[in-house]
């Protein structure tokens, strides 16, 4: 079997649904499928799949299109070329990891499309214009023509339901990301105390919230004033919010990004705990990984947070004062021991079980009748 993985994305530094697709290779090639891939990605996306997620030419053959990182290159190249390039590669799937532009007539092969939040609909003020628009389109066209899709939750289902109820015939199975981490490694040189979180810098993931709260603890006198909160992610609209929140409140702050695999390991591995404050998420692939390490987890409290962390988390109201809310979230986490790894259900070996099925439904289904 052969897989043509569609994940070009604007992101010049690795984001979530890179991670993503990065896991979908990895977990595709240790899977009993053993399948050829085919992986799309731009050339400014090169560098971070080598040396941050460890894809390269053992896993997958790497194909970047002759285009330019802007909108034309984005949504035209692959309407006009991705059909003839799954011809050409002898593509049995195409696989978009993430919705994408595409013209279903112009592709002879099955069409499977992960679906991992309903943001266009439900939250457009995380786009700018014209991608407001434009990300709107393509996820509506995504879930219209592709032969089935994944979806990551079964809150993001029930969305999709709730949005287009004339779709929800098709093959809409919710599979859970893949999600692989590293042990820390002992040796790694040691940090202040600090509070980690996991997020790139938008306005629905609160991160000035945990700031706020932060200060809080240290005024009750239940958290270290050397403590700081490190955060992972890339820079966005909210980069200035975070930064100014934590000069006012004192609070030190680092912010980094395009870490290695073995960093984030040892982040997870050292922090005090780990806060999802967002306001929404399709999934959270860093909530997963902070419960495969086994760290002490606060979350606010919406639904899809309580389907991926289940008891294992704490939870806090966005209702009325959140600020005190995470605080005292927070402070009553810090006395908790650290809770039990999560093992099986976020695991390789059951998405590629999973992800197989839906591949063998699709081929199925496209079948010449008798």
């Amino acid at each position: 079997m052969r897989i043509l993985i569609y994940a070009l994305q604007r992101s010049t530094a690795p984001t979530g649904l890179c991670r993503y697709t990065a896991n979908l290779v990895h977990a595709l090639k240790q899977s009993p499928l053993h399948p050829e891939i085919d992986l799309i990605i731009g050339s400014w996306q090169r560098d971070y799949y080598r040396e941050i997620f460890n894809v390269d030419a053992s896993l997958a053959t790497i194909i970047e299109p002759p285009i330019k990182n802007d909108l034309v290159g984005r949504y035209v190249w692959p309407v006009l070329n991705l059909g003839k390039l799954a011809r050409r590669r002898g593509a049995d799937i195409v696989h978009f990891a993430a919705p994408s532009a595409f013209a279903r007539s112009l592709i002879g092969v099955p069409v499977v499309t992960t679906v991992h939040d309903l943001y266009a609909y439900s939250h457009p003020e995380v786009f700018k214009l014209p991608n407001r628009i434009l990300n709107r389109a393509v996820l509506a066209n995504a879930i219209t023509n592709s032969d089935a899709t994944q979806v990551i939750s079964a809150c993001t289902k029930e969305e999709m339901a709730r949005l287009f109820p004339d779709e929800m015939t098709r093959d809409h199975r919710i599979i859970y990301q893949p999600v692989t981490v590293l042990s820390p490694d002992p040796g790694a040189a040691p940090r202040r105390p600090y509070v980690l979180c996991v997020a790139g810098h938008r306005k629905h993931k609160n991160m000035p919230l945990v700031i706020d709260a932060m200060r809080v603890l240290m005024d009750r006198g239940s958290l270290s004033a050397d403590t700081a909160l490190v955060i992972v992610g890339e820079r966005a609209t909210e980069t200035t919010a975070i930064e100014d929140a934590a000069t006012r409140q004192g609070v030190t702050l680092e912010l980094l990004s395009s870490v290695s695999d073995q960093t984030l390991a040892n982040l997870y591995g050292g922090c005090l705990a780990f806060v999802v404050p967002s306001e929404a998420e399709g999934f959270c692939l860093p909530l997963v990984e902070a419960l495969m390490h086994g760290r002490r987890v606060v979350c606010s409290d919406i639904p899809i947070f309580h389907e991926v962390g289940r008891d294992a988390c704490a939870f806090f109201s966005l209702a009325g004062d959140r600020t005190t809310h995470l605080a005292d979230a927070l402070q009553n986490v810090l006395t908790q021991p650290e809770p039990p790894r999560e093992e099986r259900r976020f695991s390789s070996a059951l998405f590629a079980e999973e992800c197989a099925a839906s591949y063998a439904s699709v081929l199925e289904a496209a079948k010449p009748g008798p």
